[in-house]
């Protein structure tokens, strides 16, 4: 086209060619690169500016200066406030300005999805102002720019739009791919639409092979049928169904998994399909089953332990009686044959011989011993049967009773006793005292070549527990004996040696045993002992 354009014909001309080559273009980016050609070429212009508006609908700042000159700034000055008026209004304007040459200019708004976002000023250099015609073109010409330009944006928002949704679609398949279960869309028909990766795995496909395909072809019809059931009974209530537990053919074999059914409902409220979550819980149900079997063996065998210790007690209950009882009518015949042997003695000492006179005094001598003995198993019974209840029990006045029992003993082996304070406890004040006076009497009788030194310390170590010790400085114990030491009837040395029954520990065992705790000795040979007992809080309770 030629630039000279002398009539309305050539104008309108000019506006049929921009149509055919704006129609042309692909992006808003082609736009603002090929405009200023066109209206430079086919509208022969002298000036042409595009003032792009601002966020808050009055501000204008040149966005394309497509004239190249110098006048830009006193322009902008000349023309403002019929900016601001264009912008307000939505309507042209027209305008001759002094740069310093006249020029005629036609102030054209532009909109984007009917919203101006700028203005486009087209001028001719000339006295006067723009013919009406050329005027109507030019609005013409505006509002075909604002149909382009929302064309390409639109254009270019619809490919942006397939691109994310692209995009998410295989964000989300490698998202379902990823579920550890499986995910599976039907149809109401009974017919896989979609599976994910999880799915078509256990059935040894591709996910595009499960597509289109009936439940019945992939199951056993009573599966099929049942699952069908469970989907009939979401499509029609529009309901989900929920933790459903049933058999899974896979082809690996038989597994079980937990199973939701949500229906997917339309924005007219018609279902139109089963989004299906079903979760393997195979191995979960086998260790279910294997503890459920656990714990039916470890109840029956709480139920043979508690029929044992029932048995047992019974025939500990028994065994004490019978010890009392025994312990208890052997007396009078005992004292009888010792009685009869020390008058035989007596009478007739100097009647006989050596031999018989060692024979009377070795029967005189067992029967003694035999009376000990029958005297500390009825002791070791007691503690059994004729043990008292519980009550708050002050140690200090139990030490000092326990002391003034064996103050002979002390008296006689020079012996040292300290303690600290010790606290007050809930237990049987008797065999408390039976026990200090045990542990007491045995560190005044094993004591080395120094006096005895003997401590008592007793304290609260847990909430749940006190903790007593009685330390000496006598002749220690082998570490082999620490366990014989507190069974009945158990001595480590000879009777002439040290006199007792091995009786005394076997007690104190069976006394800390009855108050919930427990009693053990640290010792060396020849550097003393430390017997240790716990009295339970708990048992006391």
């Amino acid at each position: 086209m030629t630039n000279s354009l002398t009539n309305e014909s050539d104008y309108l001309n000019a506006l049929f060619k921009t149509a055919q080559y704006l129609s042309t273009l692909i992006t808003p980016q082609d736009f603002w690169v090929y405009i200023k050609e066109l209206i430079k070429e086919f509208y022969n212009v002298d000036l042409f500016y595009f003032y792009e508006c601002g966020y808050d609908g009055k501000i204008f700042k040149l966005q394309k200066n497509f004239s190249n000159n110098q006048f830009s700034e006193k322009i902008f000055e000349q023309i403002k406030e019929l900016l601001a008026q264009v912008m307000d209004s939505g309507f042209i304007a027209s305008e001759l300005i002094n740069i310093p040459e006249s020029y005629a200019i036609v102030l054209l708004p532009i909109t984007k999805i009917k919203k101006i976002m700028g203005i486009m000023v087209i001028g001719h250099q000339r006295n006067e102002l723009l013919p009406k015609y050329l005027l109507n073109i030019y609005l013409s010409l505006a509002r075909l720019v604002s149909t382009i330009i929302d064309n390409l944006y639109m254009l270019e928002e619809l490919k942006n739009s397939e691109n994310r949704y692209k995009t998410l679609a295989v964000e989300l398949e490698a998202i379902l791919d990823h579920i550890p279960g499986a995910v599976v869309y039907k149809d109401t028909e009974n017919n896989t639409l979609r599976v994910n990766k999880f799915f078509a795995d256990a059935h040894n496909l591709k996910k595009v092979e499960l597509e289109n395909r009936s439940i019945f072809d992939l199951y056993s019809r009573e599966i099929a049928q049942a699952y069908w059931e469970d989907d009939l009974e979401v499509i029609n209530s529009k309901k989900p169904k929920v933790n459903i537990v049933e058999p899974w053919e896979t082809d690996a074999g038989k597994r079980w998994v937990n199973t939701s059914k949500i229906p997917y409902i339309d924005e007219n409220g018609n279902v139109k399909g089963i989004i299906l979550l079903a979760f393997d819980i195979t191995e979960r149900m086998l260790a279910e089953q294997k503890l459920k079997s656990e714990k039916a063996k470890a109840q029956k065998a709480e139920e043979e332990l508690k029929a044992t210790l029932k048995d047992l007690k019974r025939s500990n209950t028994e065994l004490e009686q019978f010890a009392y009882v025994a312990s208890h009518d052997l007396q009078e015949p005992l004292r009888m044959v010792a009685s009869f042997t020390q008058l035989l003695q007596n009478r007739y000492q100097d009647k006989l011989d050596d031999d018989a006179n060692d024979f009377i005094n070795f029967i005189v001598g067992g029967t003694t011993r035999m009376k000990s003995l029958i005297n500390d198993l009825l002791i070791f019974s007691r503690v059994g049967t004729r043990a008292k209840l519980f009550k708050a029990t002050d140690m200090n006045n139990v030490l000092e009773k326990a002391l003034a029992n064996v103050r002979q003993s002390i008296k006689d082996t020079n012996a040292t006793i300290t303690n600290d304070p010790l606290p007050v406890i809930i237990a049987d004040d008797s065999q408390m005292l039976q026990l200090f006076q045990n542990l007491i009497s045995n560190a005044l009788k094993f004591h080395g070549e120094e006096d005895p030194h003997i401590h008592v310390s007793g304290e609260e170590v847990k909430e749940e527990e006190w903790i007593f010790s009685v330390r000496d400085n006598g002749i220690g114990i082998d570490s082999k004996n620490f366990d014989r030491i507190f069974v009945i009837f158990q001595c480590l040395h000879k009777k002439d040696e040290y006199g007792g029954t091995g009786i005394g520990l076997a007690v104190c065992k069976k006394i800390i045993r009855r108050h919930g705790g427990k009693i053990w000795v640290e010792s060396e040979i020849g550097k003393g002992s430390t017997f240790y007992f716990t009295i339970s809080k708990i048992k006391s309770r």
